[in-house]
């Protein structure tokens, strides 16, 4: 009886992947007594399955590695783990607008951002351009889009802004050579005014900061009417409105970068 080709399928044999010649009747390894896979000179039905692990097996790897390169080339828009609004004046004016500025960590890293303003009344908010509509209180908020739990928040106060001319001294005109009269004429008292412990520059009343205007300090010295008694200190100024000389709201530019609102007492 003609014998066939075959190979051992065993790993534990010591014929295993080589070729046989057995009876058909009786195809079995000559070493370990294992049913041996039909071979038919090339490649074996083993041999094929392997190639085609390592071929399944390299693809996966190219796979790994594809979708390593895929997360690194993604990973290069660094996701943000912290988000700040950049140094702003939370006190505004109405019928104004400002840009608020977004500052991410990592600084490199990019997003996508939702902002909002708790009261649209005072505020509205598109793409960090604040327009200001009204008096009052409003906190504009930014979260990142997507990943709303990292988020930043910016206070702000605004008033309208109203414009005081101050009061005016009459002065005496030269007499007309036909006039035996003399006609006043309207002298503005000038905006800005030594305090001694400040300077102030902006509307007046009285001789008294009365509206809006800066009052900046050279000595250490309690703003005037603060509710606290803030203490200013020298070289720090404090923008906002005034009424009788006294705080009425105002930002306090401190020498530290802080910026906290200060109310009359």
């Amino acid at each position: 009886m003609a014998k066939i080709k075959g190979i051992c399928v065993n790993d534990e044999c010591e014929l295993c992947d080589q070729i046989q010649e057995a009876e058909k009747s009786d195809f079995v390894c000559s070493k370990c007594g294992k049913e041996l896979v039909p071979s038919e000179g090339g490649n074996t039905n083993r041999e094929k399955n392997k190639t085609l692990m390592y071929v399944i097996g390299a693809t996966a790897v190219i796979a790994v590695a594809g979708g390593a390169t895929y997360f690194l080339s993604a990973g290069s828009d660094t996701p943000i783990t912290k988000l700040e609004i950049a140094d702003y004046d939370p006190m505004v004016w109405v019928d104004t607008t400002d840009t608020l500025t977004v500052v991410p960590t990592p600084a490199d890293a990019k997003a996508t951002y939702i902002w909002s303003s708790s009261n649209e009344a005072v505020a509205t908010v598109m793409d960090g351009v604040v327009k200001v509509v009204g008096e009052g209180e409003t906190t504009i908020t930014v979260k990142v889009k997507g990943n709303e739990e990292i988020s930043a928040t910016a206070k702000l106060y605004s008033e309208i802004y109203e414009e005081y001319e101050g009061p005016t001294v009459e002065e005496p005109e030269d007499k007309g050579k036909d006039e035996g009269t003399t006609k006043p004429v309207q002298k503005p008292v000038s905006n800005k005014i030594d305090l001694g412990f400040a300077t102030y520059k902006g509307d007046l009343k009285n001789g008294k900061p009365e509206g809006n205007g800066t009052m900046t300090f050279k000595t250490r010295h309690v703003i005037p009417g603060s509710k606290g008694d803030i203490v200013a200190e020298p070289g720090e100024y404090a923008v906002g409105t005034w009424r009788n000389g006294e705080v009425n709201l105002v930002t306090l530019h401190q020498n530290n970068g802080n910026k906290p609102i200060i109310t009359h007492k």
